[in-house]
């Protein structure tokens, strides 16, 4: 459904246990299934179970921190560290700043090139359409944790 290139490297996301992992059930951070994700995957929502004193999505294999539905996992997760982020009635494509691979290249030219490709990407009219009948991927983030990169037309 979508196709987009990964900026985070997937040998990084591995090395790291930050995503998929919540302190709280529900969270702001938790990804929201699209209405095609939900029919695939045969959920509302993604589950969260307990593991380690933690909330972990329920696809999560914590020993070997891969993903169950990699090939399908949804959106929100292939965008992942980018978020798409809500403040009032604008829209706007973010980065979560918790990302180690982030804040090592944030002021990149090759981070601000993948931005710019995103940014590109996500104003598709098919994206565009999808994200736009889909509002509540835009989550509001607390803005301490993340950096707005663009306003988005949705």
């Amino acid at each position: 459904m979508f196709r987009m290139k990964q900026y985070v490297p997937v040998d990084f996301c591995l090395s790291c246990t930050g995503c998929c992992r919540y302190n709280s059930n529900p969270s702001r951070w938790m990804v929201h299934l699209l209405g095609q994700e939900r029919e695939e995957l045969g959920l509302n929502r993604i589950r969260l179970v307990v593991y380690g004193g933690l909330y972990i999505c329920s696809f999560l294999t914590p020993q070997s921190n891969r993903c169950r539905i990699y090939s399908r996992r949804p959106f929100e997760c292939r965008l992942y560290p980018f978020l798409l982020n809500r403040r009032a009635d604008r829209f706007y494509l973010s980065v979560s700043l918790s990302c180690p691979f982030i804040r090592e290249r944030v002021d990149s030219k090759d981070f601000r090139g993948y931005t710019d490709y995103l940014v590109h990407y996500l104003q598709t009219p098919a994206v565009s359409s999808i994200l736009g009948s889909n509002r509540k991927v835009f989550s509001s983030y607390p803005r301490e944790e993340v950096l707005n990169l663009a306003e988005l037309s949705i």
